[in-house]
């Protein structure tokens, strides 16, 4: 991590010493144009295409959990909506013939987290019907297409996911999760830590209230910076 982070503060602190505010959000528009720099643009356009399934398929797993959630503690008239499947790791990813196996839209979310290499923990897995899977996606794909379609600005774009989703993945998330494990007094919270995690839920940070509150505090500076962040990008 030191390593890391120092090789980011060198790249960044040089680079705006030696360009200034030259640079722009995309630096491939900063060059002439040149056998290179239209390699490069290739390139990044291979990116995103190869990208844009790998962010797809998460994405529409956490917006139909986001709609079942809703479903189950809104709408649904039984209480609990959620499916109770063993986890089992016997499905191949190949077929016999080197093709891919057959996986239903209701198995996309079977997430199997083992206990050990011989013991799968029974989990709740949240359903995927084939009607929903199909309205999910058409609707997924049309909106990102619009949003591509209408948005000129590339730099607007990543300036808008840097100030929201990395934010969110480096402080504002990693903060939550600390404040609500670390030193809680959730009975159900602490089986669930020592069923998932034996070995860290004996650690002693997590029964210190000092890590707890500088959790909250990672929160609430991280939502801070998220708020300046998207302001000054969208006041330019």
């Amino acid at each position: 991590m030191s390593i890391t982070t120092l090789l980011f503060w060198t790249v960044a602190l040089f680079g705006y010493l030696t360009y200034g505010n030259y640079i722009a959000g995309n630096i491939l528009l900063v060059f002439d144009d040149s056998f290179a720099v239209r390699l490069g643009r290739g390139l990044l356009v291979l990116v995103v295409l190869l990208s844009y399934p790998l962010m797809f398929h998460p994405a529409r797993i956490s917006f139909n959990n986001i709609y079942h959630w809703f479903q189950v503690n809104y709408f649904s008239q039984n209480g609990n909506g959620y499916n109770k499947l063993a986890g089992q790791e016997s499905q191949p990813l190949m077929g016999p013939n080197g093709s891919a196996a057959h996986l239903e839209p209701e198995q996309a979310n079977v997430t199997v987290i083992p206990e050990s290499p011989a013991q799968a923990v029974e989990e709740e897995t949240v359903p995927l019907p084939q009607q929903r899977f199909i309205i999910l996606s058409t609707i997924m794909l049309i909106t990102s297409y619009l949003i591509a379609y209408y948005l000129k600005s590339f730099e607007f774009i990543l300036s808008i996911v840097g100030a929201t989703g990395g934010v969110m993945i480096s402080f504002v998330l990693p903060g939550c999760y600390g404040f609500k494990l670390i030193a809680t007094q959730d009975e159900s919270m602490q089986a669930e830590l020592i069923k998932h995690s034996p070995q860290e839920a004996n650690n002693s940070i997590f029964r210190n209230k000092a890590v707890k509150y500088a959790s909250l505090f990672l929160t609430i500076w991280g939502i801070f910076t998220m708020v300046v962040c998207l302001w000054s990008t969208i006041s330019e």
